[in-house]
């Protein structure tokens, strides 16, 4: 599977407010949910609406044989986070190795592939510019 990769300039000017699914363990960073993509690896999963969020993680979690998929699947929320919580978040798993974005995933396809390099430049400079 090929996805579209947003150019450097277009990440720049995308006005990323995503969604994102994620579990909150004491005293860590939240966990996001990630996905696997074959070419480059993991990418930190962001979703244009709540709909799309819960749709995804309905998917995932379906079948699920570790824990019960209710209970599992409840443990994820699916949130907006503000630009600040955003780059937190987006820092932190850069930082973990995570160097891709993937817009509005499934279990086979997704929309858009987002440099997560090219997002930190552009979200660092609007900050820049708020303050």
């Amino acid at each position: 599977m090929s996805l579209p990769i947003i150019s450097t300039t277009d990440a720049h000017s995308v006005d990323l407010r995503p969604w994102l699914l994620m579990r909150h363990e004491s005293n860590t960073l939240a966990e996001v949910s990630l996905w696997s993509i074959d070419q480059v690896g993991m990418a930190m999963a962001i979703f244009s609406t709540v709909e799309r969020a819960e749709q995804y993680r309905l998917q995932i979690f379906n079948g699920s044989t570790s824990e019960s998929s209710e209970q599992v699947s409840t443990e994820w929320k699916v949130v907006q986070p503000t630009e600040i919580e955003l780059g937190k978040y987006l820092v932190a798993h850069y930082q973990a190795g995570v160097k891709w974005l993937v817009l509005d995933p499934s279990k086979q396809d997704a929309k858009r592939l987002f440099a997560m390099a090219d997002v930190l430049k552009g979200l660092r400079q609007r900050l820049a510019n708020v303050t």
